[in-house]
């Protein structure tokens, strides 16, 4: 059974956070409290979602900003808007899909930073790709006058405002919204904003050199930015993050970090704050709140318009009271905080549930833990034939509507009874990267089979696969049986992946296949998939002996390509870290319309891209020779494919290494090198 609870939530302690209104008295640094939003992007020539937030943030006046440049040409709205822009919005919902444009173009209107807005800031030029905007109220309430931030100095010393505001605002050039130009280039991660932290910031070292001896400022600081899974946060790489964090624990004294951004959570948590070498977490003195759940790309509402008899602006994200309620002396209340920024918490929002790290902490929990309820491993110690699920989520402290159940856990050994009046809770993996989990039973009086296994794919826009095997869902047969009376179906088997949702059952000796909403008998096909599946999520791996004693018998008869590569999955998954195991034949079956080189050479794709935690010790999987049975001038016969391939697990996913007519090639992240002959060097490869 694998463990996260050193890098996850403990639910004795999730509990007591609630218990205790989550308050941040770890946090409280003596200093003056400051704020500052940072908005960073190179990749959206348009009006989109990061361009959509940064302009709620700049017309909400809330505090200081430092955003990328792409992003402010992308929001500066040069001409003054139309009239009539309510004639323009219903003109356009005949068909929103193919006036996409307009309605950005309209909603620029209402929320773009033009001309007037942009005369209540002082917009200060960091660097070409990067600015700092400070609001005239924000100076107003500090004492600053407008003309001393926008003075220029050439001395290296640190001025007066400098030292109060804890930005080097006089070392920059003073810009206007007109002034705002972008070169056109895309930038893989913001290192225009990451390389420059010292020029942005006044650190400890800078108040020491200049003598001063006033209060300096305490940080409460966002970022957003678009993110991918062991490669980006935040427009930022694993390492430059990890970097940043550094700099707000060492170099400027730090209360609070919340970041917004896509797949945040799940791996990219473990590549950031866990150190592979020493196999420990890091700790930091300020409280982290991160808005992703796991591995899952997250909901960024931030403004629409909609018609309800007049044209209507919705604005979902309040910058304004997130700075009034963050940036203060005291301690904080971190579920009010979260809550300005959060999306309403339907099912496509699930992803966007903030979860909180505390001063000294090694994990993340859940910070609305009202809504949730935690399968981790001190829970499940509690000796249990059956838990009825609401009644042990109202023992918890202000507990109010149970949003979803948290499986930090392989396995659920013991019955969940789910009766609810409403919708049942969603059901989700909260193991990082590709999991499997096995539940002994799920039943429900009120709610039919169908709608318990709905609740495994309420979570939508996930890069990891989850597979999920329940022995038993007990409740009402909806369509199966006449009359919706109540039964059982068997050998319930759901897998998750980034393109599709395959959910299959067994109810009277008959397999059915669905998507979560629509269930038809299974093909014979259909069938056969159904029962390697299962096998391969069963599979139950401890020992390096066990390992290949299991890779023995997986590997005894013929593959599709699919199955091989659910095999592959399931092996690598359970194999121990650090064991090896080793194959002599991989034996495939042809793919349809012969093109059984393409198919097989997407399965050694494809196993690169899986994602996994970073391990301590990598996992070793030989195979002498995958070859494919394949029916040439009429007669079947085996094509060797690949020989002497090796599979490693690495700190960020797999690594393949094979031979493909005398040529070494390897692969990673889906891409193929060519070895460069006569040499152990690599180049990447002409044919993709």
């Amino acid at each position: 059974m694998k463990n996260y609870k050193t890098t996850l939530c403990i639910g004795t302690i999730c509990g007591f956070l609630s218990l205790m209104g989550v308050d941040g008295d770890l946090a409280d640094k003596k200093g003056d409290p400051s704020g500052l939003l940072i908005f960073l992007d190179d990749t959206q020539k348009q009006f989109a979602s990061e361009a959509k937030l940064l302009s709620v943030a700049l017309l909400q006046e809330a505090g200081p900003i430092v955003a990328s440049m792409v992003l402010l040409v992308n929001v500066y709205q040069k001409e003054v808007c139309g009239s009539r822009l309510s004639e323009k919005w219903k003109a356009t919902s005949a068909d929103p899909v193919k006036f996409a444009s307009e309605r950005l173009d309209i909603l620029r209107c209402a929320v773009g930073f033009d001309e007037a807005k942009a005369q209540k800031w002082v917009i200060k030029k960091i660097n070409s790709s990067l600015c700092v905007l400070l609001p005239e109220k924000y100076l107003q309430d500090r004492n600053i006058a407008r003309r001393s931030v926008e003075e220029t100095v050439s001395s290296p010393m640190l001025t007066p405002v400098e030292q109060k505001l804890g930005l080097k605002v006089n070392h920059m050039e003073t810009i206007t919204a007109k002034d705002f130009s972008s070169t056109g280039a895309s930038f893989e991660f913001a290192d225009y904003f990451i390389e420059n932290l010292g020029t942005i910031f006044v650190t400890h070292n800078d108040y020491h050199e200049s003598g001063y001896q006033g209060v300096v400022p305490v940080w409460t600081l966002f970022i957003t930015g678009h993110g991918l899974t062991a490669y980006a946060i935040a427009h930022l790489s694993i390492e430059q993050f990890k970097k940043f964090l550094l700099f707000l624990e060492t170099n400027i004294s730090t209360k609070l970090l919340y970041y917004m951004s896509c797949l945040a959570g799940g791996i990219n948590n473990e590549l950031i704050y866990k150190d592979r070498e020493k196999n420990e977490a890091q700790t930091y003195s300020f409280v982290i709140i991160t808005q992703a759940l796991t591995d899952a790309s997250i909901i960024v509402k931030s403004a629409i318009y909609h018609l309800d008899g007049a044209l209507t602006l919705d604005i979902f994200v309040d910058f304004f009271h997130f700075f009034e309620n963050a940036v203060t002396t005291g301690s904080l209340n971190y579920s009010l905080i979260a809550s300005f920024l959060t999306p309403p918490l339907k099912d496509e929002a699930l992803g966007s549930l903030p979860q909180i790290r505390l001063p000294g902490s090694t994990y993340f929990s859940v910070l609305d833990q009202d809504k949730v309820l935690s399968f981790e491993s001190e829970f499940l110690k509690i000796n249990k034939q059956s838990l009825d699920v609401i009644a042990s989520f109202k023992e918890k402290p202000n507990a109010s509507y149970l949003l979803a159940l948290l499986l930090y856990e392989e396995d659920i050994p013991f019955e969940l009874i789910i009766n609810t009046q409403d919708r049942l809770p969603a059901i989700i993996s909260m193991m990082p990267g590709d999991a499997v989990h096995h539940l002994k039973k799920i039943s429900s009086a009120q709610h039919t089979v169908q709608e318990v296994m709905s609740r495994f794919v309420a979570l939508t826009n996930l890069v990891a696969q989850k597979t999920f095997i329940i022995d038993e869902i007990s409740g009402l047969l909806g369509g199966l049986q006449a009359g919706n009376v109540k039964g059982s179906i068997s050998g319930v088997l759901i897998e998750l992946t980034e393109t599709k949702n395959s959910l299959y059952f067994s109810f009277k000796d008959t397999v059915y296949k669905g998507d979560g909403t629509v269930y038809h008998k299974a093909t014979v096909e259909q069938e056969a998939d159904y029962r390697l599946l299962l096998r391969n999520g069963l599979l139950q791996v401890s020992t390096k002996q066990e390992a290949q004693q299991q890779a023995d018998m997986l590997f005894s008869s013929s593959l599709t390509a699919e199955n091989a590569l659910n095999t592959l999955r399931s092996l690598l998954y359970r194999m121990p870290s650090g064991s090896s195991v080793h194959v002599s034949e991989l034996r495939g079956i042809s793919c349809l319309n012969d093109r059984f080189k393409q198919c097989w050479q997407q399965v050694l794709t494809d196993i690169t891209r899986i994602l996994i935690c970073p391990q301590n010790k990598p996992k070793y999987l030989k195979i002498d020779q995958l070859a494919v049975e394949a029916k040439l001038t009429g007669q079947e016969t085996s094509i060797p494919l690949y020989e002497n391939v090796i599979i490693m697990s690495g700190a960020q996913g797999y690594k393949v290494w094979y031979n493909q007519q005398d040529q070494r090639k390897f692969m990673i992240n889906g891409k193929i090198y060519d070895r460069v002959s006569g040499t152990g060097l690599y180049s990447l490869s002409a044919v993709q």
